[in-house]
């Protein structure tokens, strides 16, 4: 029995040992091991324009904007106030936001800021701002300081409030990065990828203005509704395109 327990033991180092040294060589030939910063965004805008379409197809039917049409089986689900619990319908936005997007946009920021590439930088808080604001308003409560954390299995959830200081505080800092022109801020660099706007740092800085607005009218049935804030907001929208 202690030769058989011996042997088992050994084998599992082995395993061990084996599986440890096929990682460390274990490169792609075919693909890039690490990519330039603006490399990832391009397929992030592709899911930030797709989102809400796909989730749309069935969140319309929930709010009543439209139903299926004639013949088909009714009422649906979603037609009914409710979702498709065996299914995925209704949750790109939150795929997105923590997996499509997710990982991908914390590497371009980190290495954007690492860089000094501020505009890429701050498109990319734009971005991480906007998925904070779509998914609070679909789900309600969701994880934001946990959300990366790579050493977790489980997560607590942050409060809608939260998400919505956060989403305001990254706005914050991206109106800043986006109004720097030094460092390595390059249009030619940032246009490349970016299919958007081209990589013009002001129609984003304008675009982060605009989200503001939209956050900051979010508190309209709330005390501390501030409306002088939202039009502030949306007069720098205006004054950034006549710029």
């Amino acid at each position: 029995m202690k030769f058989v327990r011996r042997a088992l033991l050994a084998g599992v180092l082995v395993g061990a040992a084996g599986c440890q040294n096929f990682l460390d060589v274990n490169e792609n030939p075919n693909a890039p091991q690490t990519v330039s910063a603006n490399l990832y965004l391009a397929p992030i805008l592709h899911w930030v324009a797709t989102s809400e379409q796909f989730d749309g197809r069935f969140i319309g039917r929930y709010t009543q904007n439209w139903t299926l049409p004639s013949g088909a089986t009714l009422p649906s689900t979603w037609d009914r106030m409710g979702y498709d619990p065996t299914s995925d319908n209704g949750g790109q936005l939150w795929r997105d936001v923590y997996w499509n997007i997710g990982q991908n946009l914390v590497d371009m920021n980190n290495k954007a800021e690492a860089e000094q590439r501020w505009d890429l930088l701050g498109i990319g808080q734009v971005v991480k701002a906007w998925g904070w604001l779509k998914v609070t308003d679909v789900h309600g409560e969701l994880i934001i300081k946990e959300a990366f954390d790579q050493t977790k299995f489980t997560f607590n959830y942050d409060s809608q409030e939260y998400a919505y200081q956060e989403v305001l505080k990254l706005l914050d800092a991206a109106i800043v990065n986006l109004s720097k022109t030094d460092g390595a801020v390059n249009q030619g660099y940032l246009a490349r990828y970016d299919r958007v706007y081209g990589g013009d740092r002001v129609k984003w800085l304008r675009f982060a203005y605009g989200l503001k607005a939209m956050t900051l009218n979010h508190f309209s049935n709330k005390s501390s509704y501030k409306p002088q804030d939202v039009i502030a907001a949306g007069r720098l929208v205006v004054h950034e395109q006549c710029r």
